[in-house]
């Protein structure tokens, strides 16, 4: 009966263990993701209760010329992440766990013009991510997982993590009497692994998205200046829906477009930019100055 006993508090031990390394692995997966992807924009979100995420990040993407309707595409990206939990799984209310994330994404793809309003483009990529977690304990509760904690959060290096991608997007823009609607859709498949870690995380993020260009309204110092109004709705599923507890978020936003390319060349226009996102267990206030390059 007490070998029984043993097996069975061993088993739930081990079993305890591997819940705790699959959250924390989700808990970087979604720190990376939500500090990279365009399906997240930079700033902060309120998470469930007890979480906040902030980020910043930039993107780059470059279409190299082509003769024909088919072109290649070659994308970087690098930007950095902090998810905060004052609730965190290994540990009690009041404990607190933190994950920071440095980003970097080179990713590429081809991309095929349907017609003169229509492309669609599909790609892969890599994401590089220097990981450094930590545990504020505050409870001597969470000491009963102290050799966890330690394992996970407290090893004092900083953890290397992969993420890999795969996407596929569609794109429509048009031009009506100087208005120029557009919209895009996106599907993705990320998978993240963590040196030294067992585990994995796997999910898929999709959104799709419709807005429209004003026309030129006034010219600023001799510049083109443009009002945008956009709506996006944000799907979130496979490892990172579970530990968001989210399906999906609404994002709601207007830009403030100068068109600078007359006098910078590489910058197409800088912009002033304010959204809102709403959901179940997410929400944030977003305001930021841009550049499309």
């Amino acid at each position: 009966m007490i070998r029984y006993i043993v097996a069975v508090s061993l088993l739930a031990s081990s079993i305890y263990a591997q819940n705790a390394e699959q959250n924390f692995v989700n808990d970087a997966a979604k720190t990376v993701l939500m500090g990279s992807q365009k399906s997240f924009e930079s700033g902060a979100h309120d998470l469930k209760a007890n979480e906040n995420m902030s980020s910043l990040y930039v993107n780059f993407r470059y279409n190299f010329e082509s003769s024909s309707d088919i072109n290649f595409y070659l994308g970087a990206a690098a930007g950095l992440a902090k998810l905060e939990n004052d609730n965190p799984f290994l540990g009690e209310l009041g404990d607190r766990a933190v994950m920071e994330a440095l980003n970097i994404e080179l990713s590429g793809g081809v991309r095929y013009k349907i017609n003169d309003q229509s492309y669609i483009s599909a790609g892969g990529g890599v994401i590089y991510s220097q990981l450094n977690p930590k545990f504020e304990i505050t409870s001597a509760l969470a000491l009963s997982n102290q050799s966890l904690i330690d394992r996970l959060y407290s090893s004092g290096e900083k953890l290397d993590a992969y993420t890999y991608q795969a996407n596929i997007k569609y794109d429509y823009e048009s031009n009506i009497k100087g208005y120029e609607p557009y919209a895009t859709a996106f599907l993705g498949y990320y998978y993240s692994d963590i040196d030294g870690i067992e585990e994995t995380s796997s999910s898929t993020l999709a959104h799709i998205k419709a807005g429209i260009y004003s026309p030129e309204l006034v010219k600023i110092y001799n510049l083109p200046f443009k009002v945008e109004l956009y709506a996006q709705e944000s799907f979130v599923m496979g490892d990172l829906e579970e530990n968001m507890d989210t399906s999906n978020f609404t994002t709601i936003g207007m830009a403030f477009h100068l068109y600078t390319n007359t006098i910078a060349p590489l910058v197409d226009n800088v912009y002033f930019d304010v959204n809102y996102v709403t959901g179940d267990n997410i929400e944030g206030l977003h305001v930021g100055v841009s550049a499309s390059f």
